[in-house]
């Protein structure tokens, strides 16, 4: 009987200590951002119409921000790109069909070839759209190019994380982003 008291005191004091470190959470916790993107694919200019959808997840804890809240995104079309390094609307996605993309790497344990590359559009964080505490200023959101190679031996290696410059994807993709339009972000409030 006592190890069951102490069972639930310690159930208590975590339970307690949780509601004490848990961030407020959104009032709207769903968001639909209906965007325009055109680019320039090899020459020819492409446009994907399509909306943003940002949904709450759960909130949760690291060392580095502290409580926060997680947000998922998803394209409402479902033609996206998502990973463990990124997501977004995809513009290129090549099986080795043109030489252009193929070449020798040396990542460090051996040379390994392209069989496969996904470039795609980083509309920006979750977090911003949907009007949470410390985002970044909607004016200020962030968009890119990335591009995830996949080898000859099934692996997976992302160029940059953080998207490529301009010109390289230009010069190495034949990708230009003409041109970006998305629904504004919405004011939320958190409680």
């Amino acid at each position: 009987m006592m190890r069951l008291i102490k069972v639930l005191g310690v159930l208590v004091m975590f339970s307690f200590l949780a509601s004490c470190f848990a961030p407020p959470l959104p009032v709207i916790r769903y968001g639909a951002f209906p965007f325009k993107l055109v680019y320039e694919l090899n020459g020819e200019e492409k446009i994907i119409e399509d909306t943003l959808i940002c949904e709450y997840d759960r909130w949760t804890w690291d060392a580095g921000r502290g409580s926060h809240v997680l947000w998922k995104s998803r394209l409402a079309s479902g033609n996206e790109y998502q990973s463990n390094g990124g997501f977004g609307a995809v513009l290129l996605d090549v099986e080795n069909q043109d030489e252009k993309y193929w070449y020798w790497i040396t990542p460090g344990r051996g040379e390994r070839v392209v069989t496969r590359i996904v470039a795609f559009f980083f509309p920006g964080g979750t977090a911003s759209y949907m009007g949470a505490r410390g985002a970044i200023d909607p004016a200020e959101i962030t968009t890119f190019v990335q591009a995830h190679e996949q080898y000859d031996n099934g692996s997976w290696g992302g160029i940059t994380p953080y998207g490529l410059p301009d010109d390289v994807v230009y010069e190495k993709y034949g990708i230009r982003i003409l041109s970006w339009e998305i629904a504004p972000p919405i004011e939320n409030t958190f409680r």
